[in-house]
C-alpha cells in the first residue's frame, strides 16, 4: 500500500479510491481479508487484491455516506435553503460502524471474486 500512495499525491488518490488510502489503510487491509482471504492466517504480499479492493473504494465510501446509521459521519446540513453535505471521514475511520460496513460491503461483493 505504501507503494500506491508513492504512485499517487493526495488529489489524485482521492479522486480515484476517495479517502481509504489517507485515512482507512487499515480498513482497506481488512476489506482485502474480507473479500478474498476468509480463512487465511498470514497474508504476504497482496499488493494487486489491494489494489482491486482500492478500485472499489469510491462505491464503498458512495454506500456508507447514504447510510443512516453513520449520520453521526456524514451530515445534512441546510443553511438558508442551500444543502450541503458534512463529511468526517477521519471520524468515520476511527468509529464504531467501520467493520460492519466493511464486511456487508466486500463479504458480498460479487465483483471482488
Amino acid at each position: 500500500m505504501i507503494n500506491l500512495e508513492k504512485e499517487h499525491d493526495k488529489e489524485q488518490s482521492e479522486k480515484n479510491f476517495g479517502f481509504g488510502l489517507r485515512y482507512g489503510k487499515y480498513a482497506v487491509v481488512s476489506a482485502v481479508i474480507y473479500s478474498r482471504y476468509k480463512n487465511i492466517k498470514s497474508l504476504e504480499d497482496h499488493e494487486n487484491d489491494v489494489s482491486e479492493v482500492l478500485a472499489s473504494w469510491i462505491d464503498f465510501e458512495s454506500k456508507v455516506v447514504k447510510n443512516s446509521r453513520n449520520n453521526a459521519y456524514f451530515q445534512v446540513i441546510n443553511d438558508s435553503g442551500i444543502e450541503s453535505r458534512y463529511y468526517n471521514f477521519d471520524g468515520y475511520y476511527k468509529g464504531r460502524t467501520l467493520n460492519s460496513d466493511l464486511k456487508d460491503f466486500f463479504s458480498q461483493s460479487s465483483s471482488m471474486e
